[in-house]
């Protein structure tokens, strides 16, 4: 409830508007408008973080994770048959 009052005494401070103007208004779009950040605020995709070229599938530099997690399930599987 106290998010609803500070967002109307904003509308009233700083738009101008009057009580029943903002009771008039769409709550969930007012809301959407203040909470609205400039470009460089916002969230990034990741993956427009990664360097072009890195995200190909191909591994430069870095360690090969679908290769280890391939290496440990062999791994494991041989120790199961030695089990056995």
């Amino acid at each position: 409830m106290e998010d609803i009052k500070f967002a109307e005494k904003q509308a009233l401070k700083y738009w101008h508007w009057t009580p029943s103007q903002y009771d008039n208004e769409d709550f969930f779009e007012v809301n959407e408008i203040l909470a609205a950040k400039p470009a460089d605020e916002r969230v990034q995709d990741p993956k427009s973080l990664i360097p072009a070229g890195l995200s190909d599938g191909h591994v430069r530099g870095g360690v090969d994770l679908q290769a280890l997690i391939n290496r440990e399930k062999e791994r494991a599987a041989k120790s199961d048959k030695k089990e056995e």
